[in-house]
């Protein structure tokens, strides 16, 4: 099968799967909205108890976002540009505010369809570009068909992008970070100014995506990404590698002009912003705690909203002063438990070409668990200072994602199969220690820091379910790579 039939499978395949993943949304009248009006004012006062018991996640959805839309629509199909919002406060300023994505092109077809419909299509559309683009990243660094395609699944499905639902300019910012990697690599291969343009449409896109933290994530991502492949990159002149940074400094440049519509009525309604700038024990206070880490590996281990309730919440960074709470979506760390193993498979055959994805996971972890790094980057560099940190971790998991593909990538082609039984065998070593701490003593640990009004009966109870999960995906994994590294198995899926 020759490479593009194969490509176009995949993309097919992966197409397939998150359309069965949203058919509900897609094809009945169910909504994706996180959180229930009945736990509201005015509307609790209709309510009985059995319906303000219902769980919830993020009000973010219900109280802003879905809003938002319902008044673009409106005006968008009077023939208005919304400019102002004359319906919240005494009237405040509606297309300067960044996440309204007025003018986003993805949007813009959606305006002819109801609100509820257009909330659904926006996350499930984002999903595919999420996983395309993944896809073709993996195809452009190297990887195999079906490595490529566990790169695509490992970040489109991570824990930042399934827990976001409430939040979609989360989704739909992170979605291009990928395509704004790919379209790096693309410019890497063949400079020029074709492809320097399409980094930049790339990258415009990103801005009108409408989160702005994670667009200047996504940017610094992209430079830092390009600065490691320079250095790199030995084999062109030191002339080449410099024009080749230029040009990216330029396509960023060129993205910021063409979003210029957006960006400008948005820095000037940020000046009198009480955000612009926050204390730094407060944007201290949202990195990661260190009980978080075990979120990395069972990620309902501190609760979970439709449950016992997010015990995180009981965790406190800082002292004293205002703080951000460490919710249940701020401590995701998730990128599965295969994904993680397949990783450490492609680290323990540390190749060059891992070097800038482990050099940013590195970094990630280091600022997103609140090291020096962070106060470094809090005084340097903008976007750092003016909401929660711990949003950067989506760079940790597009980055594991890229591992996790090369790991899959090494036991197809049967490279390091000796190291392979190793990172098997330890990995399931792993899940073992930590499952034994867990439920001899680590979950009384844990419930004397986070336990709240949570019986230690009903949480032992709960936890106990969570790492019962976490052995059993655990054995798994570790037999599937044992199984994996046999040549016979990889040439297979290499053949098909």
């Amino acid at each position: 099968m020759n490479q593009s039939r194969k490509d176009l499978l995949a993309v097919a395949f992966l197409a397939l799967l998150i359309t069965a993943f949203f058919a509900g949304e897609i094809f009945t009248d169910r909504t994706l909205v996180t959180f229930r009006l009945n736990n509201a004012f005015p509307w609790v006062a209709d309510t009985g108890p059995e319906d303000r018991d219902q769980p919830s996640v993020t009000s973010d959805c219900t109280f802003s976002y879905y809003p938002r839309r319902v008044f673009a629509t409106r005006m968008i199909r009077d023939g208005n540009v919304p400019f102002w919002n004359p319906h919240q406060f005494g009237g405040t300023p509606f297309l300067a505010t960044f996440q309204t994505m007025v003018f986003y092109p993805v949007n813009i077809p959606l305006y002819a369809l109801d609100p509820e419909t257009q909330m659904d299509l926006f996350i499930y559309l984002h999903f595919l570009i999420a996983a395309v683009f993944g896809y073709l990243l993996g195809r452009k660094l190297k990887m195999s068909a079906p490595a490529a395609v566990v790169t695509a699944l490992t970040y489109t499905f991570c824990g930042f992008m399934v827990t976001r639902y409430g939040q979609p300019t989360f989704i739909s910012t992170a979605s291009w970070l990928p395509a704004v990697l790919f379209f790096g690599e693309h410019l890497i291969e063949r400079p020029g100014f074709r492809r320097m343009g399409l980094l930049s449409l790339i990258v415009s896109l990103s801005i009108l995506a409408g989160f702005p933290q994670l667009v200047m994530i996504t940017i610094y991502t992209l430079l830092g990404y390009m600065l490691i492949r320079m250095i790199m990159l030995t084999g062109r002149p030191r002339r080449a590698r410099v024009a080749i940074m230029l040009a990216v400094l330029v396509a960023v440049g060129v993205a910021c002009l063409v979003s210029a519509f957006q960006l400008l009525p948005t820095y000037e309604l940020s000046r009198f912003s009480l955000r612009k700038v926050l204390p730094y024990e407060m944007v201290l206070s949202s990195a990661h705690h260190r009980l978080v880490s075990l979120k990395y590996f069972i990620p309902d281990i501190l609760g979970h909203p439709r449950d016992i309730g997010v015990l995180s919440t009981k965790l406190k960074r800082v002292a004293a002063g205002p703080a951000f709470a460490q919710n249940y979506v701020s401590t995701t760390g998730y990128v599965g438990v295969l994904p993680l193993l397949l990783a450490l498979v492609a680290l323990a055959r540390p190749r060059k070409r891992l070097v800038p994805f482990i050099a940013l996971s590195v970094l990630t972890l280091l600022v997103v668990f609140g090291s020096p790094l962070l106060r470094v980057f809090y005084s340097l560099l903008p976007g750092f200072s003016f909401s929660r940190i711990d949003r950067v971790i989506v760079v940790y998991m597009v980055s594991m994602a890229v591992l996790a593909g090369y790991g899959f990538d090494g036991l197809l082609k049967g490279s390091a199969s000796r190291r392979s039984l190793f990172t098997g065998l330890g990995f399931l070593a792993f899940v073992a220690i930590l499952a034994l701490w867990l439920l001899t003593s680590g979950f009384n640990l844990i419930h004397g820091m986070v336990g709240g009004d949570v019986s230690r009966e009903t949480f032992i109870g709960f936890a106990s379910r969570k790492v019962y999960w976490f052995i059993g995906l655990g054995v798994l994994s570790s037999l599937l790579v044992l199984i994996g590294r046999r040549p016979r198995f990889g040439k297979s899926l290499l053949v098909a």
